[in-house]
């Protein structure tokens, strides 16, 4: 978690960077419609997601139950990650590395017992389909990737 905290947004790698944009724009959304899963201007459809769509509203809304999300979240567009947006990247960052036990710790913190085993099925399931797609969310991004992004920049 303490190495995303305070960081800029660009360092994300790809996939952390699409997770973290779409927890955004859906708390951004929340406010404004019943079901943000339906109404935010979503890329899971374009990148046939659509079936997991479901599970990551479901999993935003068991977070945000807690109330614990909105006041602590960047908006969308935000250069810096919040200390509970780092909470929730290296929660999906420790989904992808099959830490289950760190994962359930952490939503053990987050989330009341009945939700948790719900939470970590969605969570899979959306980590899973992202995996798929290449775009999974595995933290900040490597020198290399800096270094070949630079680079690519720079032609």
């Amino acid at each position: 978690m303490y190495s995303f905290v305070d960081q800029p947004v660009d360092q994300l790698a790809a996939g952390s960077r699409f997770i973290l944009e779409r927890m955004r724009d859906w708390l951004a959304t929340l406010p404004r419609a019943a079901d943000p899963a339906e109404t935010q201007d979503s890329p899971f459809p374009r990148l046939a997601m659509r079936p997991v769509l479901e599970d990551f509203h479901g999993l935003m809304l068991e977070l945000d139950r807690e109330g614990r999300l909105a006041s602590s979240f960047g908006k969308p567009g935000q250069a810096w990650i919040t200390g509970m947006e780092a909470v929730l990247l290296a929660l999906w960052s420790d989904a992808m590395a099959d830490r289950g036990e760190r994962v359930r710790g952490v939503l053990h913190l987050l989330l009341v017992e009945p939700a948790i085993e719900r939470a970590m099925v969605r969570l899979a399931r959306v980590a899973s389909r992202l995996v798929g797609l290449r775009i999974a969310p595995t933290g900040i991004r490597s020198s290399g990737e800096r270094r070949s992004e630079h680079l690519r920049d720079a032609r």
